[in-house]
């Protein structure tokens, strides 16, 4: 029968770490042919006990054997009868019968990472068991040692890569014992009865990146521990549960990176977003120079319409005046009448020449609504992407301050502790100590104060590495700054371009329409010419009707005379718009190409620069998670997947 593995606090606790929202979920793999789950468990300061090994091999296919290997002791199958033969090297052999094989046994191998806890009372340490049925302020430091490591060639050097393990770490706190419950690099989650605290660390992690040494300096904290604190009644606390894994980068999703790749592909992004809206800019100059060209031809001929339109106008009134005179000058009228029909086809043909520049010389409204679009969208992209370096270069001025800060405290320290040896030293000659006692706190002294020594010196040098990351955030800081002063200058440019590109849409249709109403009433007026001639010998009958019909041309005339000086001043407006629109879209040519050359051009070189290193590392730091597969061991060719269960020693009474 198979052992029970885990008490019913600690299937709690696993259950909590499984489920928190913050916290990886382990789940068992698809694609493994192994899955391997190491139990281990220790006292209450972390150090192993025992540990148990349980195996599952998933028969995907059917078959009757089995080829496995493992070093594991006292091998059991815990779910069914098959049994194994043993071969060299480890190697095993199941009689499966087409079935998956469940098994377990022990292993005293040293474990890839180690756990150290650590229990403080009013800050003074304390052995975890003389805490029990304390009361104060407790603290609790969860630390780990990564010891799975590999060596890989990066930039040319031997570099150490550890494995990356994930450990979280979930612990459960009654509210009856504990009040104001807080934890680094974690979670709290709190039901009124207990505390469900969640803890995460990745040891190695931060020096496999050497992201210190870069220049994100230590704005990416990436922490090797995490702590408790709370204030305790009667302190009893129940087991903790760690679960450790070495692929939790892929369950983030980073094996989807193509090698960490993403980052520097959208700096390219980012860049050829940038030469596409410095060209565009050219674009847009180019095509509002066309414009402004053709407005300057399109005014002269709206001058010209409001000139002819305003003689025509000034003919009908003399016309009018003349009509009460028709029945004796009608001979008179029909010589004029034969010029009227040539005069108005060329009014005609005029207008439609209009309407034919004006379709050819504007742009379509479809190509001013996509450049509008690609303007809006490159500027949104810059801005985000520009956003988010400054966040984080402002994170790493922020955290080289406090880096300088703790390294001062340190030093501070160290001297006080070289005065307080001193006065030791004194204290030693002057007692009524025997000669080999004071030789022998003499010494102790002396040592003190070199430590002392020491310590001062390692914070100098700290203070200097901080002032020295300090001072390279605060330039990045100003290439930022000068870039997105010209991001507001480009800014400002587009919302100009975009108002002067809606009014010159609005100007141009209503333009267009007057245009075609002239040219409509135009070749009206044609077709009554030609009849007018034919008209004359009638007219002597129909004068008094003639004449209520040319007061009615006379009006109409008027009518045609406005609306054309109308036309010509909104055409005027329009050229003085184009202007403006050619004067802005010149600034905005100018500033995009400082911006891209001084700004985007700059940023993607220095953060290439700085962080290719660190990208390969962590190419390096991903390959050694997928490679880690199996505590034990596994057969030639097949895949493994491992998770560690650690259960800590209750405290209680």
């Amino acid at each position: 029968m198979r052992k029970r593995m885990i008490s019913k606090t600690f299937a709690i606790l696993l259950t909590a770490v499984l489920t928190a929202s913050t916290v990886t979920p382990v789940f068992a793999s698809d694609t493994a042919d192994k899955e391997e789950t190491v139990y281990v468990k220790t006292d209450s300061k972390g150090n192993e006990k025992t540990v148990m090994v349980s195996d599952w091999l998933k028969n995907f296919t059917g078959e009757k054997t089995m080829k496995d290997a493992s070093d594991l002791k006292d091998i059991e199958n815990v779910k069914g009868k098959e049994s194994y033969s043993k071969g060299k090297d480890h190697k095993i052999t199941w009689n499966a019968n087409g079935n998956d094989i469940y098994y377990q046994g022990t292993s005293d191998k040293e474990l890839p990472v180690s756990m150290n806890v650590t229990y403080y009372l009013n800050d003074k340490e304390i052995q975890p068991e003389k805490l029990i049925g304390k009361s104060g302020k407790i603290r609790i430091h969860y630390s780990y040692t990564n010891h799975s490591k590999v060596e890989k060639t990066i930039d040319g050097k031997r570099t150490t890569i550890y494995t990356p393990f994930t450990m979280v770490t979930a612990a459960i706190l009654n509210t009856d014992h504990f009040s104001n419950v807080k934890v680094s690099n974690g979670k709290v989650i709190s039901d009124g009865n207990k505390h469900i605290v969640i803890g995460i660390a990745m040891p190695g992690l931060s020096e496999s990146l050497n992201l210190k040494n870069t220049s994100l300096g230590d704005a990416y904290d990436i922490p090797d521990d995490f702590e408790i604190t709370a204030d305790a009644e009667d302190f009893q606390m129940t087991v903790t549960a760690t679960v450790a894994t070495a692929d939790a980068l892929s369950e983030f999703g980073f094996d989807d990176m193509d090698s960490m790749d993403d980052l520097t592909s959208s700096l390219k992004d980012l860049e050829n977003a940038a030469d596409k809206l410095e060209n565009g800019s050219g674009e847009l100059l180019s095509g509002v120079n066309k414009l402004t060209s053709a407005s300057k031809e399109l005014k002269a001929g709206t001058a010209k319409l409001s000139k002819s339109s305003k003689e025509l106008s000034s003919g009908l009134n003399k016309l009018t005046n003349g009509s009460k005179e028709l029945k004796d000058g009608t001979s008179q009228l029909a010589a004029g009448t034969k010029q009227l029909p040539s005069s108005v086809a060329q009014l005609d043909s005029g207008v439609k020449e209009i309407l034919k520049q004006l379709e050819t010389s504007m742009p379509s409204e479809k190509d001013q609504q996509a450049l509008q679009n690609n303007l809006t969208q490159a500027q949104t992209g810059i801005t985000k992407e520009l956003t988010n370096v400054k966040d984080k270069t402002q994170n790493i001025g922020v955290s080289a301050q406090g880096l300088g800060t703790i390294a001062n405290s340190i030093g501070k320290t160290a001297t006080s502790v070289g005065t307080q040896a001193a006065k030791l030293g004194e204290l030693a000659q002057s007692s009524g100590l025997t000669q080999e006692q004071q030789a022998v706190l003499t010494e102790a002294v002396t040592t003190l104060q070199k430590d002392a020594s020491d310590l001062g010196g390692y914070a100098q040098s700290i203070g200097g590495s901080a002032q020295s990351i300090g001072n390279d955030a605060a330039s990045i800081g100003v290439s930022l700054k000068e870039t997105q002063t010209d991001l507001e200058i480009v800014s400002g440019c587009l919302t100009q371009i975009q108002k002067l590109l809606t009014s010159t849409k609005t100007s141009t249709a209503k333009l267009e329409a007057a245009l075609k109403q002239i040219s409509a009433g135009t070749s009206q007026l044609l077709a009554s010419s030609k009849t007018l001639d034919a008209s004359v010998n009638q007219l002597n009958k129909g004068a008094s009707t003639l004449n209520n019909g040319l007061k009615t041309a006379s009006n109409g005339g008027k009518q045609l005379s406005s609306g054309a000086a109308v036309l010509d001043d909104g055409t005027g407006k329009m050229v003085t718009g184009i202007a403006s629109l050619q004067k802005g879209a010149s600034t905005l040519n100018q500033g995009m190409i400082t911006f891209n050359n001084e700004g985007i051009k700059k940023l993607v070189n220095t953060i290439n620069g700085d962080l290719k290193e660190t990208l390969d590392r962590a190419d390096a730091v991903m390959d050694a998670g997928k490679k880690y597969q199996t505590f034990t061991k596994k057969a030639s060719g097949s895949k493994g997947n491992v998770k560690f269960i650690i259960e800590t020693e209750e405290l209680e009474k």
